[in-house]
């Protein structure tokens, strides 16, 4: 039996009143959906549920937001002859400072995954990159976008 189910998005259907929530469960989620709510009256008929707005994830692919990302990366590793793992974490967490999403642990800056990872938080990543390439005099290839839409 499920106990939990998380649905990434999901359309509002309007209740005509402020204090009633309502939703569409799609199509793959209605077994699961389902098994919840004929147990819920175990639980006293309470649910508990988390509300917010969808995460805009980042780009993949070819001229994507990842593929900077991880172009850069490689690069610098090579220059630096540094583990191509250890340059990623290391900007992430310099990425928070600027507001790539994370955790504070103590005085341990622990950033998201990237599989988790915002539009906005890859922009922040792609930014702290530049600067900390620039701060070791490395020049970092860029891909010429304008020639490539052309061909």
């Amino acid at each position: 039996m499920a106990k939990e189910l998380i649905i990434p998005a999901t359309t509002r259907v309007p209740s005509g009143s402020l204090d009633i929530m309502s939703v569409l469960v799609p199509g793959w989620a209605r077994g699961r959906y389902y098994d919840l709510i004929k147990t819920a009256h175990k639980y006293g008929d309470f649910l508990y549920v988390k509300v917010s707005l969808p995460k805009h994830g980042r780009s993949t692919g070819k001229h994507s937001q990842n593929h900077h990302i991880n172009g850069h990366i490689r690069f610098i590793a090579e220059e630096t002859g540094q583990d191509f793992e250890s340059i990623k974490l290391f900007m992430k967490m310099k990425a928070m400072d600027r507001g790539y999403s994370g955790d504070v642990i103590g005085d341990i800056k622990v950033p998201k995954s990237e599989a988790d990872a915002s539009v906005e938080d890859a922009t922040f990543l792609i930014d702290t990159i530049h600067q900390w390439s620039a701060e070791w005099s490395i020049l970092l290839p860029e891909e010429d976008w304008d020639e490539q839409e052309k061909s």
